[in-house]
């Protein structure tokens, strides 16, 4: 039984790990951050002030919950925690909070107190640890070694596990091919296709299962309290198991997907494979890939999550993606922050619907340039002359739902009605899009240039671009809500294939 509670929390996570241009560096922070937040670490730091067995309570949600019979061992762990952070790693920002338990509360009202406190606290951001960056420094990932362990080889800290960028499973999917630490390594044609993609993947109804998991009433007492405190450990351990699992089980799909030719476009003769990962904590993930797979490795992600089942709670998963389609030299953290402002339009998606603990979506944006405004702003120019919508992103992507309430037809009134499409309807018209190239492969003209023409017609007018297709002869592209979103992703879209 524990009297006072400690919590943890790590501020301004992305704003460290995306600050660099290079996807080595951006990697290296993340995984320095997951190395912090260990409780391994907390372990090797703390010594015998903490053992994880006895004081972690839980871990998930972007802070860990500690527990210590005394308020002397909390503070002298925090001290000790924090000092090193600081002495090895100054940049990161490491907030923590201590409250004596309320033993006349219930297990999860001492749990809510806690992380106010917290949200005071930062909300202050006087009581932060270290100094950040004031954003004008030329950051160099070398200094956040330690002076004390860095060797002359300029390694990281000795026990720094490089959990990251050596995950022997992930090597072992990816064989013969190589992990990459470079933009330009992902499959990237020079001249043609200098795309990436940047995967921003976030869980649905998070705190919504978590509130319910705190409403069991055999665990509600402070009396309670391990075993408490095991249920929610064990709910945190199976996200972090399952969304890790789905990521892998994505890889294996890519490498299928390659080794049976689907591929073919992708520049990977130096045997690099096209996706990354750059941030897996928890239900909040992160990759990059070749521009032209993003879209489809999110929705097979999100296809594979959505089968898994948690233990603690028997409920499945859902989430949203949103896929940040830029050019290799495009900054990294605005490509991150466009990618995580899709992924709440997906939410939104859900949300208008009713859908999100039922059902995964997805949005994506191409930008030839650099983005000014939100993405509301951008969607602002996805209208015909007559006012009607051209795109209708996002996608619902998989999940338990009536697909009725989806259907379109291409009439303006509907248009205007439903804002949202299925994305398995997307992929098919992708597939009429593939099917009218290779009709007119032999024609003497160039068969995408034609198709392109279309969405030109399409952004005058509905009955423009129908006439255009008739005039030009088009044998399998039908004018509806889907055309416009596909020809714009003629360039940037490789489908994956149905492989047994």
């Amino acid at each position: 039984m524990k009297n006072y509670l400690l919590i943890t929390e790590v501020s301004q996570k992305q704003a460290y790990i995306f600050r660099s241009k290079k996807l080595k560096n951006n990697i290296i922070a993340s995984d320095i951050i997951r190395y912090v937040t260990d409780p391994q670490f907390y372990e090797t730091v703390a010594g015998e002030l903490y053992d994880t067995k006895e004081n972690l309570v839980y871990s998930g949600g972007g802070h860990s919950v500690l527990g210590f019979d005394t308020k002397e061992k909390a503070r002298e762990f925090a001290m000790k925690v924090s000092k090193k952070i600081n002495d090895d790693f100054k940049p990161i920002e490491m907030f923590m909070k201590i409250i004596e338990v309320d033993k006349s509360k219930k297990n999860a009202e001492n749990i809510t107190e806690l992380i106010r406190q917290l949200e005071i606290k930062k909300s202050m951001r006087s009581s932060s640890f270290s100094q950040g960056s004031f954003g004008v420094e030329i950051y160099d990932f070398k200094k956040i070694m330690s002076r004390k362990d860095k060797d002359e080889s300029g390694k990281l800290p000795s026990d720094f596990n490089h959990k990251n960028m050596m995950d022997e499973k992930e090597k072992s999917i990816m064989m013969p091919y190589k992990p990459v630490f470079e933009f330009d390594k992902l499959g990237g044609t020079k001249g043609e296709a200098n795309f990436i993609a940047v995967v921003h993947i976030d869980g649905n109804s998070m705190g919504k299962r978590v509130a319910l998991l705190n409403e069991r009433t055999q665990f509600s007492d402070f009396k309670d309290f391990d075993e408490y405190s095991k249920m929610k450990k064990a709910f945190s351990e199976e996200i972090d198991k399952d969304f890790s699992d789905a990521y892998m089980e994505m890889l294996e799909e890519v490498k299928k997907q390659i080794d049976a030719g689907n591929m073919n476009a992708l520049d990977l003769k130096e045997n690099y494979f096209p996706v990354r990962r750059v941030v897996m904590a928890g239900d909040d993930i992160c990759f990059v890939t070749d521009g032209r797979i993003g879209i489809e490795c999110a929705a097979k992600y999100m296809e594979i999550l959505n089968k898994k089942i948690n233990k603690t709670d028997g409920k499945n998963y859902t989430a949203c993606a949103g896929v940040a389609i830029v050019h290799q030299k495009y900054p990294f953290h605005k490509a991150y922050e466009l990618a995580e402002e899709l992924c709440s339009s997906a939410k939104k998606a859900l949300a208008h619907n009713d859908l999100s603990d039922k059902a995964c979506a997805i949005d994506w944006h191409i930008e030839y340039g650099e983005v000014y405004g939100g993405i509301s702003d951008i969607r602002k120019s996805y209208y015909d002359k007559e006012g009607v919508s051209l795109t209708i992103r996002p996608f619902i992507a998989c999940g338990d739902f009536d697909e009725k309430m989806f259907k379109y037809n291409g009439d303006k009134e509907k248009t205007e009605t439903l804002k949202y499409g299925l994305y398995k309807d997307f992929i098919h018209m992708m597939g009429d899009i593939d099917a009218e190239e290779t009709v007119r492969s032999g024609e003497n003209h160039d068969a995408r240039n034609k198709i392109k023409a279309l969405r030109t017609e399409m952004r005058k007018s509905r009955s423009a671009a129908k006439e255009y297709a008739e005039n030009s002869l088009m044998e399998t592209i039908a004018i509806t809500d889907y055309t416009f979103d596909a020809i714009e992703l003629m360039d940037a879209f490789i489908r994956f294939k149905e492989i047994k």
